[in-house]
């Protein structure tokens, strides 16, 4: 269930490599890594989501991964985190599972 950073991170690897790449890699290059990092993410999202059902059930649980903590002012910890219900999943999968389907390859 710690997965849950790889569906943002392999899109933002993706876009780091075709952006720095600098138009030098052939489109074929260009369209693997395109798609293969949306993939991925979608593929993270199916992991994140069997493990979501398998582990809380149908019920009303929020699954919270604090990736780290930012700033504590006084008593206040301020972090960064990732939360997954089921409609974020839902939408999740949704948006993961298109982007893959819509995703273009030359």
């Amino acid at each position: 269930m710690n997965l849950l950073y790889l569906t943002i991170l392999f899109p933002l690897v993706g876009f780091l490599l075709l952006a720095f790449s600098g138009g030098r890699w052939s489109e074929n290059m260009v369209a693997t890594v395109g798609v293969s990092s949306v993939g991925l993410s979608a593929l993270a999202t199916v992991w994140v989501g069997w493990n979501f059902y398998s582990t809380f059930g149908e019920g009303t649980t929020v699954f919270t991964q604090t990736l780290w903590h930012w700033i504590t002012v006084g008593n206040l910890p301020i972090s960064i985190t990732l939360s997954l219900d089921c409609l974020s999943l839902t939408i999740q999968s949704v948006v993961t599972g298109i982007g893959f389907f819509i995703h273009p390859v030359s």
